[in-house]
């Protein structure tokens, strides 16, 4: 039957005058009409899909009852409407036989025009609903079973009423064999997992409920999400089971990644610590010994360039090896600060020393700009200083010999709070591409330049400078109009109120030389011979009684024996290492008192941290500085005669 059409009504009637009298009425209301005189030709006829079947109940061989069981039995006719009619079984008792036997109304003879019309519509319209709701149950259906995921919807009580293709191919069995059966047994007896989660999964709860179970090798999400009433009262459970076996495999595979990561980052770290220590110890013998020279070596020009560019280089050394500690530690933010007031001016003021002989050497001019006021910032004097020289080096190093760098440090006022402190490095080198200028900041990035390798670098520099000042809640910025045009890096850093500045201190303000006074009992704890022998001839060049022990059982015999003033203690000893002998010291009677300065190759904030726990009273870094030396050996004196200008 066409679409669009007029409906077909198939009307079986054995009295050709009634039968012709419903065709013509319904004809009559725009119905396209066959006709059957037998319950055997209706069968016949109803397989080719009328519309609706007008079918009388006294038909020859077989009666309307019984061909209306046979309609509704057949699958392909029993979606047809069946209105039976009747002029003689008219009764209730015969209405409802006819019922029974599957008809959809029944109405009988002689039958009114209107009521039979309005009738066949009614019932064409409930077909005509039920088919529509059949259609949506079937492409409801579909959707359920395309759904990848095994779901299942249950009762309230947790007893299974639908589930998918999914999950009966899971659970190997037919619907009918899941219908009603509790989830918590069907996930026990037919998919392996016995865990009372499942059953807390489905208790009377309005929140979505979830956990991750095993199967035999499987994994499994289970999601149990609940379906209210209109009254708010639980209804129905989805419940959802999505196989999670890769990814938590995957999951796995990158925890154990992480793991290694982790464990190959922490070697790093030891390994970082052990070469610097390393170097350190060959760094600290050149470094003492090029300052003995200093003292007592030759005067003449060229041995005095010879031990500047030594005592460079070994700087350019140590600042490398801390640069390369210090990005671990960054990255890992285990950078400490060691906070308080400072003036600014004087940190760029040892910067601008440290730089000098580098600057000097490349012949490149230094225009330093400061204010005349105090810069007072919150600061580590010595990460902010690491930080500009950062900047100065690497302003120098990618610029021609001979060309300028200027370094100026001003105040910028702000309305509503405290100034910022502006720290501008430029100069007029190679320039940087403004599409690298964020890209400079990472680590280990190096300009592929013939004029930078030559001069080395690991490309971390700008890394620590961009951190420390970060650190300081500051900023550090790059501006170049391109390749050929120079290069300015700002730093701000915020200032703290002037007041403040009363008790700002430059980094080396409490440890000042102090120039006249007697020698110190120093004694030096170190089994490297070189340096052993090197620090002694330091000490006893500028007037104190050196002693020296090779091991950490000879130094702590010496030290009780006749306790010194100053002791530098290596931490690496054999036989006792330095943190031994420091804690054995502290809790002596006759040797408590000495000021141990704790020598060693290892530099990280864990390694100074542990040697002031152990008793020393200030943690030395190799290569010495020979000036930071002096200051702590002045201080010792000073504090020495303070001490006898108060005995009475």
């Amino acid at each position: 039957m066409p679409a669009d059409g007029p409906e077909i009504i198939l009307n079986v009637n054995d009295d050709e005058a009634t039968r012709y009298a419903l065709s013509r009425m319904l004809r009559q209301a725009g119905f396209e009409m066959w006709e059957a005189s037998s319950g055997s030709e209706a069968l016949l006829l109803a397989r080719r899909g009328p519309g609706l079947v007008v079918l009388d109940v006294e038909l020859p061989g077989i009666d309307g009852f019984e061909v209306c069981r046979r309609l509704k039995a057949d699958p392909r006719t029993a979606a047809i409407p069946v209105l039976q009619t009747s002029a003689t079984f008219v009764s209730a008792q015969h209405k409802v036989q006819g019922l029974e036997s599957g008809a959809d109304g029944y109405l009988a003879q002689p039958v009114d025009a209107t009521e039979l019309i309005a009738t066949v519509r009614a019932l064409l319209r409930a077909q005509q609903a039920g088919a529509g709701l059949q259609e949506a149950g079937r492409e409801w259906q579909r959707t359920f079973d395309a759904v990848a995921e095994s779901v299942a919807i249950l009762r309230a009580d947790g007893t299974i009423l639908r589930v998918n293709r999914a999950l009966l191919i899971l659970a190997r069995c037919t619907a009918d064999a899941l219908a009603n059966q509790p989830v918590g047994k069907v996930f026990r007896d037919r998919l392996g997992i016995d865990d009372p989660i499942v059953d807390r999964l489905v208790l009377r709860d309005r929140k979505r409920q979830t956990a991750d179970l095993r199967a035999g090798d499987a994994w499994y999400r289970i999601v149990a999400d609940p379906m209210l009433d209109p009254m708010g009262r639980l209804d129905r459970i989805v419940l959802v089971m999505t196989d999670v076996t890769g990814l938590r495999a995957l999951a796995e595979a990158e925890r154990r990644r992480a793991d290694e990561l982790l464990h190959d980052n922490r070697r790093k770290d030891e390994f970082l610590a052990m070469l610097a220590h390393e170097l350190r110890n060959p760094l600290n013998a050149i470094a003492t010994a090029n300052a003995l020279q200093d003292q007592d070596g030759a005067r003449d020009e060229h041995n005095v360039r010879l031990r500047s560019t030594v005592t460079r280089q070994v700087r350019q050394l140590a600042r490398l090896i801390d640069d390369l500690l210090d990005v671990s530690r960054l990255t890992r933010g285990r950078v400490q600060l060691q906070m308080e007031a400072i003036d600014l001016k004087t940190v760029l003021h040892e910067v601008v020393q440290m730089a000098r002989p580098s600057l000097d050497a490349r012949r490149q001019p230094l225009v330093v700009e400061v204010p005349d006021e105090p810069v007072t910032v919150h600061g580590d004097a010595l990460r902010l200083g690491q930080a500009f020289a950062n900047l100065v080096s690497n302003a120098s190093k990618f610029s021609e010999a001979t060309r300028p760098i200027v370094l100026t440090c001003a105040i910028e006022p702000h309305v509503g709070r405290a100034a910022d402190a502006v720290v501008r490095v430029v100069d007029e080198g190679m320039g940087i591409e403004p599409s690298r200028l964020d890209a400079i900041f990472e680590p280990f990035i190096q300009a592929d330049q013939s004029l930078a390798r030559s001069l080395g670098g690991l490309g971390i520099g700008l890394t620590i400078a961009r951190r420390m000042l970060e650190l300081h809640n500051g900023s550090l910025t790059a501006h170049s109009a391109g390749l050929g045009t120079g290069t300015e890096f700002r730093a701000t850093l915020p200032m703290i109120p002037t007041a403040a500045s009363a008790t700002a201190s430059g980094p080396g303000d409490r440890h000042r030389a102090h120039e006249h006074g007697e020698a110190l009992d120093v004694l030096v704890v170190e089994d490297d011979e070189d340096a052993a022998d090197l620090m002694e001839a330091l000490f006893a060049s500028v007037g104190h009684r050196t002693r020296v022990a090779r091991d950490g059982v000879a130094g702590l015999a010496a030290m009780f024996a006749q306790p010194p003033d100053v002791a530098f203690i290596d931490i690496g000893l054999p036989r006792m290492d330095g943190y031994e002998l420091a804690r054995t010291i502290r809790r002596s009677e006759q040797a408590r008192g000495v000021f141990l300065v704790a020598l060693t190759g290892y530099g990280r904030p864990e390694d100074r941290a542990r040697a002031l726990d152990a008793g020393f009273d200030v943690h030395l870094v190799k290569p010495l500085e020979i000036s930071r030396v002096s200051d702590l050996l002045s201080a010792r004196v000073h504090r020495a005669e303070l001490s006898r200008r108060e005995v009475p």
